[in-house]
């Protein structure tokens, strides 16, 4: 990767910058945004070192790149906090503290990112280079050979050992930043004797692991982490084992420019705002695929109830054609999926609403708002027609539509996406609306916000 200016890393820069300008130095919850741009920039490194299409190969990896993610995003919320006064202890006018906040960016998510991107491609190379040894391997460490080698690592040049040998645990590349050893196997070789061991250098600090055993990319001693203060430590932990949705969810490689456009939007959106955790299933990952439908139908979520076989499949409307209506669609109906998956029982949408119903806040608050009140008006009419009457009793106020709608709509608006605008937008001018006005959303929203927060699917922001 050459040294670029990522546009979903600088406009999440930029949205933290916003929220910690505003918060007047008061502590913000780890940017969701911010972490899954990071980890989808690494996660693509470590794809390219790994040489696998199969994410399952690189499952154990992602662990780490989503914690390291995380280190990295709140020490940046943390670096921001201390520029946000002047000398004279005042806060910076917004157009200073920005211009500041993008030379930031530029530092972290620019020129530190190029190394720690080479470094995932490295580390992912030697990972999957480890699977292909076998315990009784003699394998020989590498140096380049030119003058950039670092002393300890010339020392270990040359070294051969069997790969059951504990050694290998603590110095099997890469054994530092931007480190270009390796290690092959080496059948005709003879192993180092035991007793010249002891006297070679160690490992660099933290970096004294075994990335083919251990899945760890980057250490916890790194100072993104290190240089936290405990608060922010316990927030960029809780991350780890979370995974951003994109990793949660599979469609064909091929797909027309509207429908790669859709999904792609879609997924983004979801990427600023949330993430969620393995799903407690034995069904790990939701296909997406496009079909003819019926007239009038943009999707649809199939499951069997209380089961996993067979397994749930998520289906858009394969005469759409227009992206921001597919990638609008898709979040709907990606809030069905975890419904069914994450909230409640597992393996079913929800149905009934009682006091310890997951998501009885969120219905609650679409009960109080402007657009169920014209759901009432529209029953209370007699001249109300018996379709239109299924329609709303049927289809609108089920407890699992309204929380799709009220998913699809708090995902959307929280994007920067003019397409998925403007298909919210054509949800509030049907014949009988299924999306809210902005302000009449609010409590939904603040709902929503409490929900992702209840379940762990945003950080919590903590005192010390």
């Amino acid at each position: 990767m050459a040294a670029e200016d990522d546009t979903a890393l600088r406009n999440a820069l930029l949205d933290l910058s916003r929220q910690v300008h505003g918060a007047q130095g008061r502590r913000v919850p780890l940017h969701v945004g911010l972490l899954n741009a990071t980890a989808t920039k690494l996660q693509e490194a470590v794809s390219i070192g790994y040489n696998s299409p199969d994410e399952a190969a690189t499952a154990f990896l992602r662990g780490n790149v989503q914690w390291f993610s995380a280190a990295k995003t709140a020490h940046q919320g943390e670096a921001l906090t201390k520029l946000l006064l002047d000398a004279q202890g005042n806060v910076k006018p917004w157009q200073s503290f920005k211009a500041e906040a993008l030379e930031l960016h530029h530092q972290y998510n620019v020129r530190w990112l190029q190394a720690e991107y080479e470094h995932a491609i490295g580390s992912a190379q030697m990972a999957a280079r480890w699977k292909e040894f076998e315990p009784t391997d003699l394998l020989s460490y590498h140096t380049v050979g030119d003058s950039r080698v670092r002393p300890e690592h010339r020392a270990w040049d040359a070294v051969v050992l069997p790969a059951a040998h504990e050694w290998w645990t603590t110095h099997y590349p890469p054994n530092g930043w931007l480190c270009r050893c390796t290690v092959t196997a080496n059948p005709l070789g003879k192993a180092t004797p035991a007793v010249l061991l002891p006297a070679l250098p160690g490992p660099d600090d933290g970096f004294d692991g075994n990335v083919g055993q251990t899945g760890v990319i980057y250490p916890k001693g790194v100072p993104y982490y290190t240089e936290l203060p405990a608060a922010a430590k316990r927030e960029v932990d809780a991350v780890e084992g979370l995974h951003r949705v994109p990793e949660l969810v599979t469609h064909a490689k091929k797909l027309t420019d509207a429908r790669r456009d859709g999904l792609q939007a879609a997924l983004n959106a979801i990427n600023q705002v949330h993430l969620l955790p393995e799903s407690p299933t034995s069904v790990k990952t939701l296909p997406i695929g496009f079909r003819k439908m019926a007239r009038g139908t943009q999707g649809g979520f199939s499951f069997a109830r209380l089961r996993d076989d067979p397994p749930p499949i998520l289906s858009l409307n394969a005469e759409i054609d227009d992206a921001g209506e597919i990638g609008f669609t898709l979040l709907h109906e990606l809030g069905h999926w975890i419904d069914y998956t994450y909230l409640d029982i597992p393996r079913d949408v929800t149905r009934l609403v009682f006091s310890s119903t997951d998501m009885k806040a969120v219905l609650d608050a679409a009960e109080d708002t402007e657009l169920w009140q014209t759901y009432k008006l529209l029953l209370d009419d007699p001249k109300c027609s018996p379709a239109r009457r299924a329609h709303i009793n049927e289809y609108l106020k089920q407890p699992y539509e309204v929380w799709a709608r009220a998913y699809s709509q708090y995902i959307a608006e929280q994007s920067d996406d003019e397409r998925l605008f403007k298909a919210l937008d054509r949800g509030r001018k049907h014949v009988i609306p299924d999306q809210w006005e902005d302000d009449d959303f609010a409590p939904v929203r603040d709902a929503m916000r409490e929900l992702f927060v209840k379940k762990r699917w945003v950080p919590r922001t903590t005192s010390e």
